[in-house]
């Protein structure tokens, strides 16, 4: 049977999700800036609604923040900043449009060979690095490589 507060909170967090994807700014009097609903303050606009209405419990909240059984959320949003700081440096640095020129050279223009140069190298940086870099770098990596050997880059994202 499902209670009114799991409803209530399903239907906050699509409205949260929706303003995540298409932001709005509410309008205010001349003096007061406008209040923006967007990626940073939906999700707490949401929480604080579901605190207000007594959908989340205090004690979750703060799980949700702290973390526990050992599962610290704070750390996992560490790493992916890192992984992210990782991924924007070899972007900025030249190595992807590199690599990108070099599996493009190696593969020519044999579409098999192209396919199979670019996810033997991806798979060798998943060995090295694991696959949370790769997939961050992978994709801008991706956009390179399908522009150095003159495909489309919607059709290689798929694959």
């Amino acid at each position: 049977m499902t209670s009114g507060y799991a409803i209530a909170t399903l239907v906050v967090f699509i409205i949260s999700i929706f303003f995540v994807i298409r932001p709005v700014t509410i309008p205010t009097p001349r003096r007061i800036p406008r209040i923006p609903i967007n990626l940073t303050t939906a999700p707490i606009l949401a929480i604080a609604l579901l605190w207000a209405a007594q959908c989340l419990d205090p004690a979750v909240i703060r799980n949700g923040i702290i973390g526990t059984e050992g599962i610290k959320p704070y750390n996992i949003l560490i790493l992916f900043f890192s992984l992210a700081y990782m991924a924007i440096t070899l972007d900025t640095t030249g190595v992807l449009v590199a690599a990108a020129f070099w599996v493009s050279n190696k593969g020519g223009r044999n579409g098999w060979k192209l396919y199979l140069c670019f996810y033997v190298m991806l798979t060798l940086l998943s060995i090295l690095l694991s696959n949370d870099p790769v997939i961050l770098s992978g994709t801008v990596f991706l956009v390179y490589y399908a522009k150095a050997a003159e495909l489309d880059s919607w059709t290689w994202i798929m694959a």
